[in-house]
């Protein structure tokens, strides 16, 4: 796919102009990028891009670098709390939605000036994904939600439809159900229970322990812990090149891993197994641009993160990388129409409960990752609805005590 310069740089980027000769001793700024080290040949490229348009547009504007620096979406938010005053955080920052309101209570993100832009072209779940009490504060980047990748020389798409076929198969797949990561990658079978309302905004509205969510993780410990190997995504991509387990649940930044080390003809996508005749309903997250609040040069750090998230450039990250985009365009359409890949993963999206970024979500990890290690831990012994409803009831009552 070839990429092309199209002129969408927006009219605030006349006022870059005015930078020449008035911030920079020798009429040139450096903008800072952090993203994810598997992203940075698609970013260098599109801001490659972005630099080759604002010369076109301004040959006399203050010339513009910009720097690549790796860090993982999950941890920015983290990682800026501690640098982001000092001068030494990005102008620019990929983070994970779900960090919102940690950034924003830590005063780290500058409101996006585009939230009208934004919310014409980008699909409504990834707007309210990057708003924080009304306020927008992220430009989408993509959507994802959890599926199976699998290998087609050891086991197929039907095989996989349900946990019954899959025990059938004899076959195993990879899946983080204990330790840090399960409570994220395990939700999948909490079918029916409410996590703070039904737009995930009341932190009074708070049930875990639904009955089938009790009858799902009740059934999955007792029938179908034959057919898992319990491990990170990670972990499991050497394992589906040895021909250990068959394939691994995960989000979607690890397909182009798999696809890598068993050949993209070798690798297959299907939603998750369904369990006591219920479709799994995993997490949705998106991963988004924000600028640094303190960065130095806000109008041409926000408009390089719109560039970077235009029709254009997600086109360009779904070519690439297989990343869902957020908005559509006819090119992006198309190609997802033609694509068993991306329809699975849109299939999985569609199906899935968007990851609250409210401030009671931080109560959730720790109490729902112990149930399910200690689920996972008595899979030799068996469970009971009613102990099963019981560790359920307890992370409830935990997350709304906070």
């Amino acid at each position: 796919m070839k990429r092309k310069i199209t002129g969408v740089l927006t009219l605030a980027a006349l006022s870059i102009t005015l930078l020449a000769g008035c911030n920079s001793a020798d009429n040139s700024i450096t903008i800072t990028v952090w993203d994810d080290e598997t992203n940075r040949e698609v970013v260098e490229e599109l801001c490659n891009d972005f630099i080759a348009e604002y010369n076109a547009q301004y040959p006399n504007g203050v010339e513009i670098k910009i720097e690549f620096q790796s860090q993982t979406e999950a941890q920015a938010v983290e990682t800026l709390v501690t640098v982001a005053s000092t001068g030494e955080g990005p102008d620019v920052v990929a983070f994970t939605h779900d960090t919102l309101a940690t950034a924003v209570r830590s005063d780290l993100f500058d409101p996006t000036p585009y939230a009208e832009e934004l919310k014409a072209t980008m699909s409504e779940e990834s707007i309210d994904a990057v708003t924080y009490e009304g306020t927008i504060y992220g430009y989408p980047i993509t959507a994802e939600s959890i599926t199976v990748i699998y290998d087609k020389r050891q086991i197929n798409a039907s095989e996989l439809t349900s946990f019954d076929t899959l025990l059938a198969s004899s076959k195993k797949i990879g899946w983080n159900v204990s330790g840090d990561g399960s409570s994220y990658y395990m939700f999948g079978l909490a079918t029916d229970s409410i996590l703070f309302g039904e737009d995930g905004t009341d932190s009074t509205n708070v049930d875990i322990a639904t009955e089938q969510t009790v009858a799902n993780f009740t059934k999955f410990i007792n029938e179908y812990t034959g057919c898992i190997e319990s491990m990170t995504p990670e972990t499991a991509v050497s394992l589906i090149n040895y021909g250990t387990i068959a394939g691994v649940i995960s989000s979607p930044f690890l397909y182009s891993q798999v696809a890598t080390a068993i050949g993209v003809e070798n690798t297959g996508l299907a939603l998750l197994p369904s369990i006591n005749g219920v479709q799994q309903r995993p997490f949705s997250g998106y991963k988004a641009y924000a600028v640094n609040r303190y960065t130095e040069y806000p109008t041409i750090a926000h408009s390089l993160a719109l560039y970077l998230t235009n029709a254009e450039s997600q086109m360009y990250r779904l070519y690439k990388n297989q990343y869902l985009p957020t908005t559509t365009s006819a090119d992006i359409e198309e190609y997802i129409a033609n694509s068993e890949i991306m329809q699975v993963f849109q299939s999985s999206l569609n199906n899935s409960i968007l990851m609250p970024n409210i401030d009671a979500m931080a109560n959730f990890w720790a109490p729902m990752t112990t149930t399910c290690t200690s689920l996972w831990n008595s899979r030799n012994n068996g469970v009971t609805l009613e102990s099963v409803k019981a560790l359920f009831e307890d992370v409830t009552t935990t997350i709304l005590n906070g």
